[in-house]
């Protein structure tokens, strides 16, 4: 994988992948100011290239992006803070969440924050 600060892209607002390339972008001034935050959105960018298979829906690829980096998280005891807990845990649920009722399925799974 690669770790860049410009985006071929033009979206330099936030953290984001290519997963065909397997280019992670997070801004120069996130990178060299790592907060909780930044940190787990960075790996959560890397996530998706390790958990991401073909056939996924997004609601999944987000889903184990995100417990992948929570993974990374918790083995060098970083903490993430409960705001920033629930906007991944809301933007998760909000992909195919009317998909789903339409459906009759079930959300994603909870995350384990605190285990």
């Amino acid at each position: 994988y690669r770790l860049t600060h410009k985006c071929f892209c033009g979206d330099e607002s936030v953290a984001h992948c290519h997963l065909e390339l397997g280019l992670v972008f997070q801004s120069k001034e996130d990178f060299e100011n790592l907060t909780p935050e930044n940190l787990f959105d960075l790996l959560h960018e890397v996530g998706h290239l390790e958990t991401n298979t073909v056939g996924m829906t997004r609601q999944e690829e987000e889903f184990f992006a995100t417990e992948w980096a929570l993974q990374r998280m918790k083995l060098y005891d970083f903490h993430l803070p409960r705001a920033r807990q629930k906007q991944f845990d809301d933007y998760i649920n909000g992909y195919s969440s009317r998909r789903n009722k339409v459906l009759g399925k079930e959300g994603a799974p909870p995350l384990k924050w605190d285990e």
